[in-house]
């Protein structure tokens, strides 16, 4: 497999690759690789894995924050809305996964600021 771009890649598909790809992370984590591979697809990691992967980078001396696990790319808006001192844009997208007794289901929100 060909790598991609860094500015192609998901946040997920970045975290990943930092722990050596979906088959190595598998392994640290307990899970199947077919699991974190669909993590990859989907672009997001479940926030109930999240602290996991924050405790084991910290273990293996990777480089992770919880700023990581944000999408970097919040829409193209230059000029974004605001909202007191913080700065929002005015449509994002974000996907990720809902587990519902035991099942994970694909998820997308998308925030537009209303004026």
């Amino acid at each position: 497999m060909m790598a991609r771009e860094d500015k192609e890649m998901s946040t997920a598909q970045e975290i990943i690759q930092r722990f050596g790809g979906a088959s190595a992370l598998a392994r640290l984590l307990g899970k199947t690789p077919s699991a974190v591979q669909y993590w990859a697809k989907v672009g997001t990691i479940p926030a109930r894995w999240q602290p996991n992967l924050l405790a084991l980078a910290r273990i293996q001396g990777i480089e992770l924050s919880p700023r990581d696990f944000m999408p970097t790319d919040l829409g193209s808006d230059p000029e974004p809305a605001r909202y007191g001192e913080v700065a929002l844009p005015r449509e994002a997208e974000w996907q990720g996964v809902l587990t519902i007794g035991g099942f994970e289901l694909p998820v997308s929100f998308r925030l537009t600021a209303v004026r």
